[in-house]
């Protein structure tokens, strides 16, 4: 039996046809909305949340995959990461000291567009991989230019038993890779193709030690740059120790106002992924972790201290009599703890006693 609807009109027996359903223009309307409210929350949380936002993990990955690289090559090279000063002995990919004359001026090969070359050349990384998804200075971008066969920035035959394309930048200082007969310039005077700061790799000394696969969790090895502390000296980080009121950031554009500051933090404090010697990525919110020490030598009482990676603090400085005098005369040469910069230029020779002796221009923004 049919019933009557209230206008009178027959409703063949259906009943609540009152309330129809979406159509489809509709879904697709609202399915859109969604996607819209979904990217906005999204960046939002990689601007308001930065400690939790997607660009940190994937820049922790970052992190991961460049000292995964590095491990990776420590295998086939008995445990020792790449060194160019090492892998160029016969100058085939830059300039170097020739046989007789002072070979210590190798070590002017060994800075971080160097480095982080000789993994790309190998295909163990890409040059898009060096820079940070979190980056966010100008100065900072990926090398679309890099070439892998006879690199024109190699200056030897041609580049046609080059070993690394020299052409790649690990800093924006201008002159990186300039000054030195062991260099060639890079492809972009004050551009790097580089996001990231490393620990200091010279050969023969005790940081260069650890330049190797050595499974400690606590040697600061690869990470997110820092700027630059109130204490430490503007061209060197060297200081004297930690500032008995802690590290506090330095006035200027490298302190208080440098760019680092922003590739995580909050501005007014440092935060960033650091990745260590047995390849753990932690992602740090202050420079000198409470887990990561150096030991003061020669000292009553307490002999660790909070580690800050972005300072060269004096350990080894403050040893006893006879050791010294020798860490006075060249801190580079004794002290271990950690110390983490792009390393834009070194000039090194030999001293009276034959020892290396260097000089090192680190980058800082």
């Amino acid at each position: 039996m049919n019933v009557q609807r209230g206008d009178g009109k027959d409703d063949g027996g259906r009943r609540g046809t009152d309330a129809r359903g979406f159509t489809l223009t509709e879904l697709i309307v609202a399915l859109a909305a969604l996607v819209v409210i979904a990217a906005v929350l999204l960046s939002l949380s990689e601007t308001e949340s930065p400690r939790g936002s997607s660009r940190q993990t994937r820049d922790s990955i970052q992190v991961h995959q460049i000292i995964r690289a590095m491990t990776t090559w420590s295998l086939s090279n008995k445990d020792m990461y790449p060194l160019p000063s090492r892998l160029d002995r016969n100058n085939l990919t830059v300039a170097g000291p020739k046989a007789g004359e002072d070979q210590a001026r190798h070590a002017s090969k060994d800075n971080t567009g160097n480095l982080l070359s000789i993994l790309i050349w190998n295909g163990s990384i890409t040059p898009e991989l060096c820079v940070s998804r979190a980056e966010v200075s100008h100065k900072v971008t990926a090398d679309d230019f890099y070439e892998t066969l006879n690199p024109s920035a190699c200056r030897v035959n041609g580049g046609k038993d080059a070993q690394w394309d020299p052409g790649f930048s690990g800093t924006a200082d201008a002159e990186e890779g300039q000054g030195d007969e062991a260099n060639s310039p890079r492809r972009r005077a004050g551009i790097s193709n580089n996001s990231y700061a490393h620990a200091l790799m010279l050969d023969g000394t005790a940081r260069g030690k650890n330049w190797m696969n050595t499974f400690v969790g606590t040697q600061a090895l690869l990470g997110n740059r820092g700027p630059l502390y109130a204490g430490a000296d503007a061209q060197t980080d060297v200081a004297s120790g930690t500032p008995a009121g802690g590290w506090k950031l330095a006035e200027g554009p490298l302190g208080k106002q440098s760019k680092t500051l922003a590739i995580h933090g909050l501005r007014d404090s440092w935060e960033g992924n650091i990745g260590y010697n047995d390849s753990h990525v932690t992602f740090e919110t202050r420079p000198d972790p409470a887990e990561t020490t150096y030991r003061v030598r020669g000292k009553s009482g307490k002999v660790t201290v909070n580690d800050n990676m972005f300072v060269d603090e004096a350990d080894e400085e403050t040893a006893t009599a006879g050791s010294a005098t020798a860490a006075a005369a060249d801190p580079l040469m004794v002290k271990t703890n950690n110390w983490l910069r792009p390393i834009a230029r070194v000039k090194a020779s030999s001293g009276p006693d034959g020892k290396p002796r260097y000089q090192v221009t680190r980058w800082v923004d």
